[in-house]
C-alpha cells in the first residue's frame, strides 16, 4: 500500500525529533549549562583572584619604592645639611679656589658627585646663572629641591641636581647645591619579581622621566606628555591627575595594570609600577583550558549514561509510534503485541492494543452501513453500541440513514408535481417567446420612424443656422449704412458751415467794392478840380469806378449762388436726417428679426437633441426586446429540458428502497 503525504505533512515529518534525541539533547544541554555556569564562575573567580593579586603586588611594589625613594632623598638632604654646616666654604676671605677644593673634598666622602654654592642672585662659584632653574627657584623659597635629569650648564652633561633651602651667612644669601648620578634612583628599580615585559617609571610633575627600569628613558630626557611620546600621553595624564590609584591600559597590543603613588618629599614626583597584564591573562587561559578539558570529560560521561537510560525508555515508545503511524495511514488490521516492561510504557502499549481493536470494530460497522446505502437500501441502521466520543458518530450515522430515507420519500412525491410544472413552464416560455418577437418588430418600426424624424430635424437645424448667419450679416450691413448716413449728415453740416463762411467773405468783398466806388468818385471830383493836370488821374478814377461796379455785380451774383447753395444744403440736410431715422429703424427691426431667428435656431437644435435621445432610447428598447426574445426562447428550451430531466430523475429515484 502506497501512502501519499501532503506538503504540510511532509514538513511536519521533516521537523519531527525522536524522544530519544530530545531526552539526550535535554540532558546534554543541562550538563553543558551546569558545566558552563560552573566554568564561568570558576574562571571569574580565577580572573578576579589573579587581578587582585597583581594589583596588590603592583601596589605593594609602588609603596615599597616610594619608601625607598623617601629614604634616599632624606640621605641626600643630610649630605646638603652637612655642607651647610661648614662656614669655611662660604668665607670669602678664603680664596675661591680653596673653597671649591673644600667642596670637592666633601663630595668625595658622600654619595654626591660634587657640591657648589649659589648666591641669592643666582650666580655660582662656577660662574653660571641658576635663576632659570626650577630647583634653584624652589630653594630660594626655603625648601629642599631635587630636579629631573637636566643638561648641566658647566659641561653639558646629563645629571640630577639637588639644592638645599636658602640661608643667610654674613648678611648674604646662599644656596648649597650639587649633582648626583643621573641613574642614582633608577639603579634601585628591580623588575625581576614582576612578569616579563613589566616596567617601573618615575616622572616629575611635568611628565619627564626621572627614573626608570629602562634607563634609556632617563638618559634620553623622555617626557610622557610630549607629542613625541603621544602613545604615553593618556598614561601620564592619569598618573599626574591623582595622588595614587590603579590604571589599566593597552600599549602596542600589550595590556598593563599600573599602580602609581606620589613620592614623598618631592615636588609632585609619581612612581608607577606597570605590570604586564597580558602575561597574567596567559596564566588564566592555561587554567581555563585545564578546567575546560575536565568539563568535556564530565560531559562525555554524562552523555554515555543518558544514552543507556534513554534506550530503555524510548524503545517501547518507538514501537507505539510506528503503530500509530500505520493507524494514521488507515491501517486497522495489522496486529500489535504488547511486550513492554511492567511500567508506564506497558500501560501505553495496552492502550494502543485497545485503540486499534475499537477503531477496527467501528470502521467495519460504518463500512457495512455505507455499503448498504450505496446499494440503494435506505432501510439499513447501525446496531453497534458506540462508546465515548464515538457515541455521537453512531447517532449521526443512524440520523443520516433516517434522513436519507425521509428525503427520498419526499423526492418521489415531488417528482410528479415537478414533471407537470416543467410542462407548464415550457408552454409559457413558448408563448412568451412569440409575444416578444412581435413586440420586437413593433419597436423596430418605431425606431425607423424616429430615425427619419431625426434626419428632418437635423436638416431644419442646418437651414435655421444658415438663416441666422445671413440675418446677422444683414444686421451688420444695416449698422454700417447707419454709420455712413451719420457721416453724410456731418459732411452736409460742414458744407453749410463753409457756405456761411463764404457768404461772410462775399459781404466783405461787397463792402470793399462799395468803398472803392466812393474812392473813385472822390478821385474824379479831385481830378475835375485839378483841371487839365488831373485829366490822367480822372481816367484812372473812371477805370477804378468801372472795376468797382463789376466787383459789386460779381458779388451780387455770387451771393445769389451761395444763397441757392445754402437752400439746397438745408434741403439735403432734412432729407439726410429723415434717411438716417429710417436707417436706424431698419437696423432695430433687423436686430429683432435676428433675435427671433436665433431663438428658432436654438429650438431647432434642442428638438434635434431630444429626437436623438429618443432614437438612442428606442435602440436600447430594441436591444432589450431582442434579449427578451432570446431569453424567452432559452426558457422554452430549458422548460423542455427540465421536463426530460424530471422523467430521468423519476426513473432514478425508483431504484431506492424506502419501505
Amino acid at each position: 500500500m502506497y501512502i501519499i503525504f501532503t506538503q504540510r505533512e511532509m514538513f511536519i515529518l521533516a521537523k519531527q525529533t525522536s524522544i530519544k534525541a530530545r531526552i539526550l539533547r535535554m540532558c546534554i544541554i543541562s550538563v553543558v549549562v551546569v558545566v558552563t555556569v560552573l566554568l564561568t564562575a570558576i574562571v571569574t573567580m580565577i580572573y578576579r583572584a589573579y587581578d587582585a593579586s597583581y594589583q596588590d603586588q603592583a601596589n605593594s611594589l609602588a609603596a615599597a619604592y616610594c619608601q625607598m625613594f623617601r629614604n634616599n632623598i632624606e640621605n641626600l638632604q643630610l649630605n646638603i645639611k652637612s655642607v651647610q654646616a661648614r662656614t669655611d666654604v662660604l668665607d670669602e676671605t678664603i680664596p675661591l679656589k680653596e673653597r671649591k677644593a673644600k667642596l670637592a673634598d666633601l663630595a668625595s666622602t658622600s654619595i654626591m658627585k660634587d657640591f657648589s654654592v649659589a648666591y641669592g642672585d643666582g650666580t655660582t662659584y662656577n660662574n653660571t646663572d641658576l635663576t632659570q632653574r626650577e630647583y634653584f627657584q624652589t630653594a630660594m623659597k626655603g625648601s629642599y629641591a631635587i630636579s629631573a635629569p637636566v643638561v648641566r650648564l658647566t659641561d653639558n652633561s646629563i645629571t640630577t641636581m639637588l639644592a638645599g633651602p636658602v640661608y643667610t651667612y654674613n648678611g648674604k644669601q646662599y644656596v648649597i647645591y650639587g649633582s648626583i648620578d643621573t641613574l642614582y634612583f633608577s639603579n634601585g628599580l628591580d623588575t625581576s619579581s614582576m612578569t616579563e615585559g613589566s616596567n617601573i617609571i618615575v616622572m616629575d610633575k611635568h611628565g619627564q622621566i626621572v627614573a626608570a627600569s629602562d634607563t634609556n628613558l632617563v638618559m634620553a630626557l623622555a617626557n610622557y606628555t610630549s607629542e613625541e611620546n603621544k602613545k604615553y600621553n593618556s598614561l601620564a595624564a592619569e598618573i599626574l591627575s591623582k595622588d595614587e590609584g590603579i590604571y589599566k591600559y593597552k600599549l602596542d597590543g600589550v595590556e598593563y595594570i599600573s599602580a602609581y603613588k606620589t613620592v614623598p618629599d618631592t615636588d609632585g614626583w609619581k612612581i608607577a609600577v606597570n605590570e604586564n597584564y597580558s602575561g597574567v591573562k596567559k596564566s588564566i587561559l592555561v587554567d581555563i583550558l585545564v578546567i575546560l578539558g575536565i568539563s568535556l570529560v564530565v560531559v562525555a560521561i554524562g552523555v554515555v549514561i543518558v544514552l543507556k537510560v534513554s534506550n530503555k525508555i524510548v524503545k517501547p515508545v518507538i514501537k507505539n509510534t510506528k503503530r500509530l503511524r500505520l493507524l494514521s495511514e488507515g491501517d486497522v488490521t495489522t496486529p500489535f503485541v504488547n511486550d513492554s516492561p511492567r511500567d508506564e510504557t506497558y500501560i501505553l502499549s495496552e492502550s494502543m492494543v485497545n485503540t486499534v481493536e475499537t477503531l477496527k470494530t467501528y470502521i467495519n460497522d460504518i463500512r457495512d452501513v455505507l455499503s448498504a446505502l450505496a446499494a440503494g437500501d435506505l432501510t439499513v441502521t447501525s446496531t453497534l453500541e458506540y462508546k465515548g466520543d464515538f457515541i455521537e458518530i453512531g447517532k449521526s450515522l443512524n440520523q443520516i440513514c433516517s434522513a436519507l430515507k425521509s428525503e427520498m420519500s419526499e423526492i418521489k412525491n415531488g417528482i410528479s408535481s415537478m414533471k407537470e410544472g416543467a410542462k407548464q413552464v415550457a408552454a409559457g416560455s413558448q408563448a412568451l417567446s412569440q409575444t416578444a418577437i412581435e413586440e420586437a418588430q413593433a419597436v423596430s418600426d418605431i425606431s425607423e420612424t424616429v430615425s427619419k424624424i431625426n434626419e428632418q430635424a437635423d436638416n431644419t437645424a442646418k437651414v435655421s443656422e444658415k438663416v441666422s448667419e445671413l440675418t446677422l450679416k444683414t444686421n451688420e450691413n444695416a449698422k454700417s449704412g447707419g454709420e455712413l448716413m451719420a457721416e453724410l449728415l456731418a459732411a452736409v453740416q460742414n458744407i453749410r458751415e463753409k457756405s456761411n463762411a463764404i457768404g461772410n467773405i462775399i459781404k466783405t468783398i461787397s463792402d470793399i467794392a462799395f468803398q472803392t466806388n466812393i474812392l473813385s468818385l472822390n478821385a474824379s471830383i479831385e481830378a475835375a478840380r485839378a483841371g487839365e493836370a488831373g485829366k490822367g488821374f480822372s481816367v484812372v478814377a473812371s477805370e477804378v469806378s468801372a472795376l468797382a461796379a463789376k466787383s459789386q455785380l460779381a458779388v451780387e451774383n455770387t451771393e445769389a449762388l451761395i444763397n441757392d447753395s445754402l437752400s439746397a444744403v438745408n434741403n439735403g440736410t432734412d432729407i439726410a436726417n429723415r434717411a438716417s431715422a429710417e436707417m436706424t429703424s431698419i437696423v432695430e427691426d433687423i436686430s429683432r428679426v435676428a433675435e427671433e431667428i436665433a431663438r428658432i435656431n436654438a429650438a431647432a437644435i434642442e428638438q434635434k437633441d431630444s429626437i436623438t435621445l429618443i432614437n438612442e432610447n428606442m435602440s436600447k428598447i430594441e436591444s432589450v426586446m431582442q434579449s427578451t426574445t432570446a431569453t424567452a426562447e432559452e426558457s422554452a428550451a430549458s422548460g423542455e429540458q427540465l421536463s426530460s430531466m424530471s422523467e430521468n430523475l423519476a426513473s432514478t429515484v425508483e431504484k431506492y428502497v424506502t419501505e
